[in-house]
């Protein structure tokens, strides 16, 4: 799954670095409070939540220190491309 280029300026949980990478949906939580909307008061919009794990050698390159590790980051499917 990939994820959606970096939103424009504004409240996101999306962090720049895994803007536009590809990683593996490993847990689905339900619907959750969309914080984008929530934060500008424009009500709690619940959306599906998600653990994505990426790959370190997808987020910072395959010449980064430790290549084969893997980052979580629990992501909204609004910051996710539709399948």
């Amino acid at each position: 799954m990939r994820t959606l280029p970096a939103p424009g300026p504004g409240h996101c949980r999306l962090p720049a670095y895994a803007a536009g990478r590809i990683g593996t949906i490993i847990q689905s939580h339900g619907n959750h409070v969309l914080p984008n909307k929530n934060a500008r008061f424009q009500g709690e919009h619940p959306q599906p939540l998600y653990t994505v794990e990426f790959s370190a050698a997808e987020l910072w390159g395959k010449d980064s220190e430790a290549p084969k590790d893997t980052i979580s980051l629990d992501l909204w499917q609004p910051y996710l491309e539709k399948p």
